[in-house]
Order: structure tokens, then sequence, then C-alpha cells
């Protein structure tokens, strides 16, 4: 047994490692992590849970931020848990595909790969996203629990137990309660399985008077926190529903769904493979292209034993209805990926990439549903002998992306940088309360051309200043008001764009160095300046 287990689990944890390693040497921050990112660096938790965590009743995520506090790097613990979780939760997929669903291996191993390397969820680096990842790992875990429905007696029940009690813990984010309903279906597929001898409505009553705590769980737990644990202060109606807000009609309604999901699930599925043939021109993504094909196709040859057939083998049969395999996984991928989008569009949140960029949070439940709809594509689509080659084609091309956007994103964090360094010359010069508009005319170095968010400007003032009595905002953020405020502009003295050189001088210097060295190598290959364009006092 133990062999059999080893080669599946020794590629999965090369490959995630290939493609997201990286993460773990990323020191940068984005977003609403700036908050952390601070806490850090100058704890003061009795400001953060009266700020954030307690109107937003998100215990969880403080009991989580002083556990990584007890570490000498709080930073590369919290990233560890991150990339932690979803290996784990990839090889706790793959015991679930392989002992409930009774798949082949070939199947899936290349399933859960799409799981754990479609960078679908990117943004989960992110230190304000972290339990997202950890609540991730304890559903599946949950899940794995409760499918084995062979066991008797006490031990049995300690699963049951266990199960509820990590499901719940997966609950405190809002939308796995939803998702949880896909859990109940496969549940109660397994369920049938073993009674395929009664007629489909006793069957359903049988599941119903031996599990119906599990409907129940879902619907308690909602009841419970809408009761007792509603946000408030300024965090009211966060989550509110789009058609219980002021104006919303039957048709507005229906249109903000139809967009949500649309552009949800171009999110979701579309947006890697689509944006990489944009960057194939770019010559850093496709050498980096080349590099994991190679890679790919070395592992798989390495396990050509266990990858010799690509197709979920068998049919699912529902009465006197057959299906195949490969149609009912692809099927599966589109419904799981409209479960997945629906507590995000329900509260006007879809995913999005574009503009603010922290959008991509709301992608969290989507790497099983992409996971099954890319492959089923594939076996359906695709003919038997190309298919090894498409799903080698599919893997580098995550890869490379997840590369090349990490890249993007630490010269994203040595702009912040730069833009620290030359910050404490302004700040010396204006009055407390000041409010600094940043008119940032370099966008070309943000990751995605991303806006910097109201967060991330007021962490740069509270890390250099150890107050909160600056703040900051982009020129089209008009939501503010000051007594005195202050117009930066953001330019830079080089015209063409970083290279890979430049990324690895500042990695070193960053790794070896001083934080205040970096940040002065990060203004000197940057070449980025500040300007204080124009200043009003009321």
């Amino acid at each position: 047994m133990q062999r059999f287990l080893e080669k599946p689990a020794i590629l999965l944890t090369t490959l995630y490692t290939i493609a997201w390693g990286p993460m773990l040497l990323l020191r940068g921050d984005y977003w609403d992590g700036w908050r952390l990112l601070n806490q850090f660096v100058r704890p003061d938790f009795n400001w953060l849970y009266l700020s954030d965590i307690d109107p937003q009743r998100l215990y969880h995520y403080y009991a989580l931020i002083r556990f990584t506090m007890l570490f000498p790097d709080p930073l590369l613990a919290t990233r560890i848990i991150i990339f932690a979780s979803w290996l784990i939760s990839g090889l706790v997929l793959l015991h679930i595909l392989r002992r409930y669903l009774k798949w082949n291996d070939a199947a899936a191993i290349l399933l859960v790969l799409y799981y754990l390397i479609i960078p679908t969820f990117f943004v989960r680096f992110e230190l304000f996203l972290a339990y997202y990842s950890l609540a991730n790992l304890l559903f599946l875990i949950a899940c794995s629990l409760s499918l084995d429905i062979s066991r008797r007696g006490f031990q049995r029940a300690v699963r049951e137990i266990g199960a509820c009690i990590l499901f719940v813990l997966s609950f405190l984010v809002n939308s796995f309660p939803v998702f949880f309903f896909s859990f109940l279906a496969l549940h109660m597929y397994l369920f049938a399985q073993q009674h395929v001898h009664k007629f489909a409505r006793t069957t359903v009553f049988a599941w119903l008077k031996r599990y119906f705590y599990l409907l129940i769980l879902p619907v308690a737990f909602l009841a419970i926190k809408l009761m007792y644990f509603k946000p408030f202060g300024d965090r009211i109606g966060y989550n509110e529903p789009i058609i219980f807000r002021e104006g919303a009609t039957l048709l507005s309604t229906i249109s903000s769904f139809i967009s949500g999901y649309w552009g949800g699930m171009y999110t979701g599925i579309l947006w890697p493979f689509a944006h990489s043939i944009v960057l194939l021109e770019r010559k850093y993504f496709a050498v980096g292209l080349i590099i994991a094909a190679v890679l790919v196709f070395f592992l798989f040859r390495r396990y050509r034993a266990l990858l010799h057939d690509t197709e979920a083998d068998s049919d699912f049969n529902f009465g006197r209805i057959c299906i195949s395999k490969s149609a009912a996984i692809l099927i599966a991928g589109v419904a799981l990926c409209f479960l997945a989008l629906f507590p995000y569009v329900a509260v006007g949140k879809p995913p999005h990439i574009y503009g603010y960029g922290f959008g991509l949070r709301h992608s969290l439940l989507f790497p099983l549903g992409s996971a099954l709809f890319i492959y089923g594509a594939v076996v359906v689509l695709i003919r038997k002998n190309m298919q090894k080659g498409a799903h080698i084609a599919l893997l580098s091309l995550c890869i490379a992306f997840i590369w090349y956007n990490f890249f993007l994103l630490d010269m994203d964090w040595y702009k912040q940088q730069a833009i620290l360094h030359e910050l404490p010359a302004i700040i010396r010069d204006a009055p407390r309360d000041t409010f600094f508009v940043f008119d940032d005319e370099m966008k070309g170095l943000n990751w995605n051309n991303r806006t910097i968010s109201r967060q991330e400007y007021d962490g740069y003032f509270e890390l250099l200043t150890g107050t909160r009595e600056y703040h900051g905002a982009g020129k089209d953020d008009r939501g503010f008001t000051a007594t005195s405020t202050a117009a930066i502009t953001v330019t830079a003295g080089r015209k063409d764009d970083p290279r890979v050189t430049d990324w690895l001088y500042l990695k070193y210097t960053e790794l070896f160095r001083s934080t205040d060295q970096l940040r002065l190598a990060a203004a000197e290959k940057l070449q980025i300046v500040l300007s204080v364009t124009n200043t009003k006092v009321r």
C-alpha cells in the first residue's frame, strides 16, 4: 500500500513545488495585507482587533495571525501555511478520487495536477487571505472523513464528529456553507451506489434518515451567524445580497447575475490561458514556457507507468441512464463552477482581474471546478493519442504563467520599496493629518496595471512614521476629506521594462541585505521619482 501511494504523491508534490514554490520567496505584500505587514513590523493588535477583526467577526483570522506571530518570520510562516494547505488538500483530493470514486491513477493524478496548478485563485499568497487556504484544506479533509460510510461503531462516530467540526471551521469563510451542497450531492450519490437495489425515493429517504444532520449543518451555522455574529459598524451590509439592496429590481438582479457569471467564468477558467496567448510575445514568458514544458515532459516520462492512460475509466449509471465518465466530469466541472460563483455573484462580488485586482480572491472555490472542466474538455474533445500532449501543454502553460506573474508581482513590490525610499523626505515637510493624493504615471510596474488600494498607501505612512496620522489614496479616489492635502506624482527615469537581471539583483539584496539597502537599490534600479505638485490647506 505504501508503494502504491508513494509515486503519485511525489509527482504531485514535485510539480506543485515547481509551479508555486517561488511564492515562498515572495516578501512583498499588496492590498489589505499591508495591515498585517505593519503588525508584523510594529505590532498593535488591539487596534487591528477593534478596527478590522471585531466589526467583521473575523476572530478565526485573528487566531491565525497571532499563531504566525509565534515564529521568527511571521510573513514566511504565513506563506508556508498557504503553500502547505493547498498541497495537502491536493493529496486529500487524490485519496478521495481513488478510494471513494474509484478513479484510475492516471485520471486522478491529472485532475489533481490541474487542481493544484491552474492559477485561478492566484492571489492565494496574500497575507490577509491565509485562512482561505486553510479553510479549503479543512473542508476537503472533512469531506474525506464523511465519505467513508463503510465504518461502524465508535470509529465511525469519531470520524463523523471530527468531520462536522472541520466543516464548521471551514464555514467561517462565508462561501463554504453554499459550496457544501456539492459535497452533499456526492455523498448522496455514493450512498445510492451502495443501495442500487432500492428505488430512488426509498434511497433518498434512507439517506435523509441517516444523514439528516449533514443537511442541517450549514443551515444551522448560517442561522446562528446571522442571529449572533452579524457584522457591525462600518461593515454593516458588506455582504448584503443584491436583490435586497435599495433600488434593486428583478430585472436588475437578473442582469447582475448574468454579467457576474459571465465575468466570473472567464476569470475562473479561461483567463490564465487567454492571457498566456498575449504573453507569448514576451521573451521571458516564452523562455519560462520552454523550461516548464521540458520539466513537465521529463516528469511525465519518469512516471510513465502511472500515466499510460489519461482517460477516466468506466461509466456512470443513474438508473436507466448511462453517461460516459468523461462527459460527466465535464458537466460536473461546469456545475461546480456555477456553484462556486453563486455566493459571490449573489452579493455583487464576482471575481475579476483588472482594476483593484484583489477581486480575484472571490475565485477561492474555483480550482476544483476548473480542474474538472479542463480535464473533462481534454478527454471529450481531443483524440486519445493526443491527450497526453495536450495535458503537458496546458500544465506547462499554467506553470509559466505562474512564474511570469510572480516576476511581475516582485517588481510591483520593488516599486513599492522604491516609493518608501523617497517618501520620508516628503513626509518630513508635511503637517500631521495630511492626505496624500498619488498620481501614478507609471502603472506598468503595477501587477496587471492594478489600482493601488488605500490600505497600501496608508500602510506606507504607518510603516515609515509609526503613526496613523497620514493617509493616502489614488487620484481617482474621491471618497475622502482632509484639512491638508498634497498631490504626489510618481514617475520613472527609465523608459524600458525591468529586466530579469534587475529582478535577480533586487531579490538577492532583499534576501541577504537590509531593508534600507533594498529600498535604495530599488530606487536606483527602477529610477522612481516622487514630486509634490500641489498642496492645499483649508
